[in-house]
């Protein structure tokens, strides 16, 4: 194909699209020679590049590129028909098929499940290119929708299954529609960067197929000069169930802990399902008798999480353990390993990778928490990408008799600690804090009984990994799709910082990353607006770092509560609900007023209550 157009390095930044033009890649051997990032402001890796969040529900566009280097997965347009036969992200055997890196399966069933229901207006945009001749070139090759004139429902996205080398891989099929528009205005591409795609910029065929479903596609040869047509001959079709929204998936799990007898509000399900989302590591404190306990057990078999099926295990920690060894086990006189209670678990996850795994480690500071849990911190904080996945560095190396082993911790292993704070229990340290989230649990109203009225049954759905599972582990995985959250996040975090800096309690960078994937996650699924979210962020992974007596203690508490309420504290008042129910954080100021009250007695802390 000899293409009318090829535009220079210097100009992406600013170019139009147009059907067939050629965008040159840079020449230094690295990853800054990918042109999409430039071109697109997209990641400059990988055939799936979202950009906006990668869950579909606040996907902004999609860039898909072809480089034709797996022959059993390309991709291709038809000449007659302006068809696109677009494989998933999913070339991995023993992968869930939504457990891609790029989440690029998850936003592919989310689009047409959204395409289906007639939600069309919630498909992101797809834009086609495919590897030119030179170097790191590519050719742009279209705007595409989900869907095609003579293709029945059943068809335009079907699970397939290959056999490779590694064993059974599991991906999608799916099928577009090339639409007939030959340029996009660099215009209408800032638009989607800003989430406005309904503008006058906007391609005409798209907004016909957006607001009345209208094809009009794209019958040009230049579309297919370098996709080819390679399906493997033992693929297997199969029609995929439909995708729970995470909004649904909440629904499910509080409408489950409800009909088990239970009361807690659907916003501390949520919390709780975007702590557990953000790190697989979660605190429940509160005074004995609030059902710290039972929130995870029933969350866990809401799920499919059962201690029947062994993904939900209790494990009661022992005042007298002081080591690792009680929880992960220990090499005996003979040099065999006994794996401890958590090893256990850990076994039974590696082998099923697709289902999540529970472990609720009961009372866990009845024992000093850093002497029986530091290997498992340090190994969560190793968690990096590998081909695609999450993985850690190993966490025990078993010298047996015939073979070396290798324990490592799975990413479908998700720990829950409950906590109380009294004479018979240790405190925590700055380490254990700053790595989980710290869910409080002391709201009691006996008088709440509606909720007994309405024991209809409701039982568990087997949910995948991928619904829990974390989608960042660095903060520049969230920073190129969605700035605007993350830089509104750290104005947040400074303006907090500088009252923590008092008492050298500031937080660092796993706080902020941590913090910053909390409310991206909550954004996404359109849970909470920004302060309640961010109220939970502060009471969850800031205020449990306060503790002392002196008088930089007692301003730092004044500065926060004025930050979180807009008005200085006032000592000896007899109440404080009308700031605080006016207040930017109200969670947050009330548990300041309580925090302040303990230092009537000389000292104060998080955990006072």
């Amino acid at each position: 194909m000899n293409s009318t157009y090829t535009i220079a390095v210097t100009d992406l930044p600013k170019a139009d699209l147009k059907i067939g033009t050629i965008y040159e890649g840079g020449t230094k051997g690295n990853a800054g020679d990918d042109p999409l990032s430039k071109l697109m402001g997209c990641e400059n890796q990988g055939g799936f590049r979202p950009v906006g969040a990668r869950n579909g529900v606040n996907t902004k566009y999609c860039v898909l590129y072809s480089d034709l280097s797996h022959d059993e997965w390309s991709n291709r347009i038809e000449l007659e028909t302006g068809k696109f036969y677009y494989y998933g992200d999913n070339r991995k055997a023993g992968r869930g098929i939504h457990e891609t890196a790029k989440k690029g399966n998850l936003i592919l069933r989310y689009s047409f499940d959204e395409f289906l229901d007639g939600n069309r207006k919630n498909v992101p945009p797809f834009f086609v290119f495919a590897k030119g001749k030179r170097g790191r070139d590519v050719i742009f090759r279209g705007l595409a929708v989900p869907g095609a004139v003579d293709e029945n429902d059943s068809d335009i996205l079907k699970i397939i299954s290959h056999e490779s080398t590694e064993g059974p891989v599991q991906n999608y099929l799916s099928i577009f529609t090339i639409l007939d528009v030959k340029t996009i205005k660099r215009a209408w591409i800032e638009d989607l960067h800003k989430g406005e795609p309904f503008t006058e910029n906007a391609p005409d065929p798209w907004l016909e197929w957006i607001n009345i479903g209208k094809y009009i596609p794209l019958k040009e040869k230049s579309t297919i000069d370098y996709i080819i047509d390679n399906k493997p001959d033992d693929i297997i079709i199969e029609k995929p169930e439909r995708l729970l929204s995470n909004k649904d998936l909440i629904d499910h799990i509080h409408s489950y802990i409800k009909s088990k007898g239970f009361h807690y509000s659907k916003e501390e399900v949520i919390n709780l399902f975007l702590s557990i989302k953000t790190k697989p590591f979660v605190i429940l404190s509160g005074i004995s008798g609030t059902g710290k306990t039972k929130i995870v057990q029933w969350f866990a078999e809401s799920v499919g999480a059962s201690e029947k099926n062994g993904q939900f295990t209790l494990i009661p920690v022992r005042p007298d353990w002081n080591d690792s060894s009680d929880l992960l086990g220990y090499v005996d006189i003979k040099g065999d390993f006994k794996p401890g209670p958590l090893t256990k678990v850990i076994e039974q996850a590696e082998n099923n990778a697709k289902l999540p795994y529970f472990v609720l480690l009961d009372e866990m500071n009845l024992a000093r928490v850093e002497h029986y849990f530091s290997d498992v911190l340090s190994v969560m904080e190793s968690r990096k990408w590998e081909e695609g996945q999450i993985v850690t560095s190993t966490m025990i190396a078993i010298e047996e008799t015939l073979a070396k082993r290798e324990i490592k911790l799975p990413t479908n292993l998700y720990i829950i600690g409950t906590v109380n704070m009294d004479e018979t229990t240790h405190p925590f340290s700055k380490k254990v804090l700053d790595r989980a989230n710290t869910i409080e649990f002391n709201r009691v109203d006996l008088k709440i009984l509606s909720f007994l009225e309405d024991r209809e049954g409701v039982k568990p759905i087997v949910v995948q990994n991928d619904k829990l599972s974390a989608d960042y582990l660095y903060l520049k995985d969230l920073y190129v799709s969605n700035k605007a959250l993350v830089e509104r996040v750290i104005d947040e975090l400074e303006e907090i910082n500088k009252s923590l800096k008092l008492i050298n309690a500031h937080v660092g960078y796993r706080v902020r990353d941590e913090i910053c994937f909390y409310m991206d996650y909550n954004e996404n699924s359109e849970f909470m607006d920004f302060e309640d979210a961010f109220d939970h962020c502060i009471l969850q992974k800031i205020l449990p770092r306060i503790a002392g007596s002196d008088q930089r203690v007692e301003k730092l508490l004044g500065n926060l509560y004025k930050h979180f309420t807009g008005r200085p504290y006032e000592d000896g008042r007899d109440s404080y609900d009308e700031e605080i129910n006016q207040a930017k954080y109200p969670k947050s100021s009330a548990k300041v007023v309580e925090m302040f009250r303990g230092l009537i007695d000389g000292f104060t802390s998080f955990w006072i209550s």
